[in-house]
């Protein structure tokens, strides 16, 4: 009876991953069918493209944390830099699966990517790696490192 309580309370980090994915942009990868290789840059320009099929306005996030963490990320930078700041979705993407890449903040052509992550990634592609429990403790000092790469 222990064996199957303990079994119950302990999730699969992959499906929690998925549960994450949907909290930030209201979509996830799960069952998601591979797509074709893209190269970085292409594949940023698919992600853009997909925008509307994903359901997801990168100026005005519909989720209350895809909201949270943009406006967080507005709040460090300078008014005519916030203004101008995007937060895509890349969540089932080429650039999802080939390069690491769960979303991305965008100012004209500045990028800094992000990956949603529920375990411990030393391994990560992105540019800065948003767990499930960083959000929950101290989403302001990630959202102050990514404003800080577009002002750098």
């Amino acid at each position: 009876m222990q064996e199957h309580n303990k079994k119950n309370r302990t999730r699969d980090p992959q499906e929690t991953g998925y549960i994450w994915e949907e909290e930030v942009f209201r979509k996830s990868s799960k069952g998601v069918s591979l797509p074709k290789y893209l190269d970085w840059q292409s594949s940023i320009l698919d992600a853009i493209g997909q925008q509307p099929k994903l359901q997801w306005n990168p100026s005005d996030p519909k989720t209350t944390m895809g909201k949270e963490i943009f406006e967080c990320v507005q709040s460090y930078l300078p008014v005519h830099l916030a203004l101008r700041l995007e937060f895509y979705s890349a969540v089932g993407t080429a650039f999802d699966f080939y390069h690491g890449v769960d979303g991305f903040f965008l100012i004209d052509k500045s990028i800094v990517t992000i990956d949603l992550t529920c375990r411990d990634k030393q391994d990560a592609k992105a540019d800065i790696v948003l767990s499930r429990l960083q959000a929950n403790i101290r989403l302001w000092r990630v959202c102050k490192k990514i404003a800080d790469k577009f002002l750098t």
